[in-house]
């Protein structure tokens, strides 16, 4: 794999002979992740997330989700710790909310700059993602 810090380049060749080249970035630093607690209660008890923080301020998401849940997503501040409060992963199943296995995919990006051949709202970013199941009762 390629090491953090990496600049990375994309070259498009585009069918009009217009060759988008100027899309670049740093690969963000990678990370471990922590599993998260199995069988606490989406309810009742809070999830605590885990993560090696980098230094330098990169831009993270977590996302959870299973077939017993609502998805969940957050951005966060990479401080290598976040919380998810008791109550805030919704269950499916009205008032028959069942046990399964969850998701939770943490996502570190840094932005980089596209090609100013492309629309304004273009974007180029890099991703290091992990992910961990556990199990998450009603």
């Amino acid at each position: 794999g390629l090491e953090a810090g990496t600049e990375c380049q994309v070259t498009l060749d585009r069918p009009d002979d217009t060759t988008a080249s100027d899309n670049s970035g740093i690969l963000p630093d990678p990370f471990d992740f922590t599993e998260p607690a199995s069988d606490l209660s989406r309810q009742d008890d809070a999830l605590d997330l885990e993560w090696a923080p980098a230094e330098t301020g990169d831009a993270m998401k977590v996302e959870i989700d299973g077939d017993c849940t609502f998805p969940y997503e957050k951005k966060l501040s990479d401080t290598g710790a976040y919380t998810v409060a008791a109550g805030s992963i919704e269950s499916t199943g009205g008032d028959k909310p069942e046990t399964c296995d969850l998701t939770a995919d943490m996502t570190r990006t840094k932005e980089g700059s596209a090609d100013t051949l492309f629309d304004p709202e273009s974007y180029f970013r890099l991703h290091q993602r992990r992910s961990a199941t556990f199990t998450s009762n009603p």
